[in-house]
């Protein structure tokens, strides 16, 4: 079992992490990612409109965007 105890920190590892609090990338790299990602979401949507927009066949290329889409939301 794992134990979430804060004793194996010392005092100045404490005073460390609450001084360096905000230097983490993390909401700029979930901000970058999210853009990229409903960016690509754009622009398959936008191709399948082409395609039916101007009647054009499907091809596997087409089948392997959307297989590629769904991997990338993780469903």
């Amino acid at each position: 079992m794992v134990s979430l105890s804060l004793s194996k920190f010392s005092a100045e590892d404490l005073k460390y992490q609450v001084a360096h609090y905000d230097e983490n990338r993390s909401r700029i790299t979930t901000a970058v990612t999210t853009v990229f990602f409903v960016l690509a979401l754009i622009l398959v949507a936008l191709r399948f409109l082409t395609k039916i927009l101007r009647r054009l066949d499907y091809h596997v290329g087409d089948y392997l965007i959307v297989v590629a889409m769904i991997f990338t939301t993780g469903l």
